[in-house]
């Protein structure tokens, strides 16, 4: 039904020309309207990739992530203060250092004796994993090198007798499980020399602490512990990480090698507290159940107690830790003793690292066992 809208246009007409001019108008706005639409659909593509990058971002920690980590469930404390921050990062360095799996068929770690065959001693950690054998071999085959696993260095952080290393690993690993390496060596570093004996000592590298990131790969917190009293790794140098064999607990995941070569630079530390004549309580000695330790020497990275040649080999103390002012513990682990200079005929000692860089400034106390020996600063 036509309506009397229009009817009354229905005198209107348009000239050709017209009509020509307005379907060219129209086939111009078709093209341009095509021309619009990928730039559009371009911008809405980019940041559907922006926001898909960042939701896929793996959430790397950082080495003082995990020491903050530790220090909450040691004091409750959910930050830390000013000072303690300032010491754990005065010591932690960023390094760069990767390196692809290499054939571990041809043993390239250096020639030294065992610390199972030196006159030294090392306390009992019940939470360390069994290294000694492993009830699985000869059961499953062994993992072949794959050159696509890469394991990179991601910092260091440097005590007296101590480093701590933070290391990550690619591939895509079980949550859940315990992942260490099944041997690892710091090269450079001081070694501790009896020559009287033959012999030069040196430690290995052990895992502290694993776990798996959102991407699936593996992150674990290394700890190396020198055996050389004199030695301060504070003073920075030049070394090279060596780690052989992936194990998840007792099994063999990938088996190699990586070298990760890397350099630190000198840092400085809180002020230790040094005490003197200090009389603690100890098993092991015939007849002797007290020794009078010369020194206690206490630093930001752990402590080292020295006494007379003729009380060595007492045993270790399994539970040290250095108490805070507000009453919280700084845990010690790692704990070992030796003799500083000949064996048998120089002082022996002991030391024990913290679980964390500490301030000094910030401790009241030592405890050994039950015996809690206060100290004052000024």
């Amino acid at each position: 039904m036509r309506t009397p809208y229009q009817e009354a246009f229905d005198h209107v007409t348009a000239s050709e020309r017209l009509k020509a001019e307005v379907l060219d108008m129209t086939k111009r706005e078709k093209q341009d309207l095509c021309r619009r639409i990928p730039k559009f659909v371009l911008i809405a593509a980019v940041i559907a990739l922006l926001l898909a990058g960042t939701a896929l971002a793996v959430n790397m920690p950082h080495l003082q992530d995990w020491f903050r980590q530790y220090w909450e469930e040691a004091t409750g404390e959910e930050l830390m203060n000013a000072q303690q921050e300032e010491v754990m990062n005065s010591l932690t360095q960023s390094v760069d250092a990767t390196s692809n799996m290499e054939d571990g068929s041809e043993n390239t770690f250096s020639e030294t004796t065992s610390p199972n065959d030196i006159p030294a001693q090392t306390a009992d950690n019940p939470e360390a994993p069994d290294t000694t054998q492993s009830p699985s071999a000869g059961q499953a085959p062994a993992a072949s090198p794959d050159p696509t696993v890469t394991v990179s260095l991601d910092s260091v952080t440097a005590g007296e007798d101590t480093l701590w290393m933070l290391v990550h690993v690619t591939g895509n690993y079980e949550a859940g499980k315990r992942y260490s390496f099944g041997r690892g060596e710091l090269l450079g570093a001081p070694k501790k020399e009896f020559s009287e004996l033959g012999i030069t000592v040196s430690s290995g590298v052990t895992t502290e602490q694993c776990q798996i990131l959102t991407d699936g790969s593996l992150q674990i917190l290394l700890r190396y512990q020198c055996l050389n009293p004199t030695a301060d790794l504070t003073q920075g140098g030049t070394y090279q990480l060596q780690l052989e064999n992936l194990k998840m607990e007792r099994d063999l995941v990938w088996e190699g090698q990586w070298n990760l070569s890397f350099s630190l630079d000198k840092t400085t530390a809180s002020a230790p507290v040094v005490l003197e004549h200090i009389t603690l309580p100890v098993e092991g000695l015939e007849g002797q159940d007290t020794v009078e330790f010369e020194e206690i020497r206490i630093t930001s990275t752990g402590v080292k107690l020295v006494c007379q040649p003729q009380f060595s080999g007492y045993r270790l103390w399994a539970d040290v830790a250095l108490i805070l002012a507000d009453g919280s513990e700084i845990s010690g682990s790692r704990g070992h003793g030796t003799w500083t200079g000949e064996a048998d005929k120089s002082n022996w000692y002991s030391a024990y690292n913290w679980n964390l860089p500490v301030a000094v400034e910030q401790a009241v106390a030592l405890r050994i066992g039950e015996t809690i020996v206060s100290f004052s600063q000024e």
